[in-house]
This record gives structure tokens, sequence and C-alpha cells, in this order.
């Protein structure tokens, strides 16, 4: 008689108690790298300069810290897309943690830059990894590509779009919407940068 119910069952936990995702390349903490919606070079590099990369670094990782103060340990995966046409770049960040993900996925926080930190303009909830930004748009906001899966649904990609004021709260339910491409990756996905 198979036996598979229970190591199944026992799997299950454990990656729920892992904390951010069921797939294994979603749930180890080593630093990473950041992706962008910039066009990329000959190796996938974005073009951007250093010193302003390590500055943005900074300013989303404190952020996170701030905002997350009593959710214990944090791990992030971060990009950047301009999302409004404005050139100046939205920041995408998917932070993962024992408080902040659950059998579905994780919490993904849009973040309009303003000159004294960030503003959030949107807060997805069961959230997976890769996210990308769609050609379509919602209220003058490019549409996200949230990958979705977890709790028994399939994977699947969701339309999540900008009501005027946010993005939607949760990627799995109306109005976000099923589609058949990622669009422009802005957060890969891999391994999550564990935040001190």
């Amino acid at each position: 008689m198979w036996s598979g119910g229970r190591e199944i069952g026992i799997v299950l936990v454990a990656g729920a108690l892992a904390g951010c995702s069921a797939r294994p390349d979603q749930q180890a903490v080593a630093p990473t790298h950041k992706a962008s919606a910039a066009p990329s070079g000959p190796s996938g590099s974005t073009a951007s300069s250093d010193v302003n990369d390590s500055d943005i670094a900074r300013r989303v990782q404190s952020w996170v810290k701030a905002q997350n103060a009593d959710s214990g340990p944090l791990m992030i995966r971060w990009g950047e897309a301009d999302l409004d046409g404005d050139s100046t770049k939205e920041v995408l960040v998917y932070v993962g943690g024992p408080m902040m993900c659950g059998s579905g996925g994780c919490t993904l926080d849009v973040l309009k830059a303003e000159p004294d930190g960030f503003t959030r303009i949107g807060a997805l909830s069961v959230s997976q990894l890769p996210v990308g930004v769609l050609d379509s748009n919602s209220h003058g906001m490019r549409d996200l590509a949230v990958t979705t899966y977890g709790g028994g649904a399939p994977e699947q990609i969701m339309r999540v779009p900008f009501d005027g004021k946010k993005y939607a709260s949760n990627p799995t339910v109306k109005p976000a919407t099923p589609v058949d491409t990622i669009g422009t990756e802005v957060i890969a996905a891999g391994p999550l940068e564990k935040l001190d």
C-alpha cells in the first residue's frame, strides 16, 4: 500500500513554514541582483549606474524594514519599471518571511519614488514570482502580470489593473484576469535577499 499522502503532507507543511513559496528556487535567502524593465545588455545586465543602483537598493531595503518592523526575518527580491510613462521608474518589491507569506505566496509592494521615500500604490497578497508589466494600462498605469499558484490553485499569470489610486490587492480574484504572457519581466523567479 502506498503511503505517499503522509510524506506529501509533511513536504507541504515544511514548504509553508519555509516562508515564501512552494518552489525551492524562491525559498533560498542568498543575495540576489535586482531585475529591471530597462533594455538589457548582451549578458542580460541592465544599463544603469552602480551608484544609482546601490542608492535605490538601500532606500528599498530601508523602506521594507520600516514598514514591516514587527514581521520577523525579511527577504526581498525587487525590480524597477516605469509604470506611468513619466520616465521615473516605480519599484516592485517582493517581500518574503514567515509573517509575509502563505501557501499562495508572499506580498508584492508597488512603490512610487518620492523625494523623502516611497508611496505605496499597491500591496498584493498571495503573489508568486516571476512578476512583469504588460503593454496594456488602466487609469494611466501599466497593468502588472503576476504569477499565482499554491493553496491547491494551478499556476497562472494574472493581469492586475490600477484603479486610479492603487493596484488591486489580490491577484487571484477580479478585477485581476488571466493572461497568456508575463510581458516585460521585472522580478525574475529566484532566491530572495535576506535583510539584516
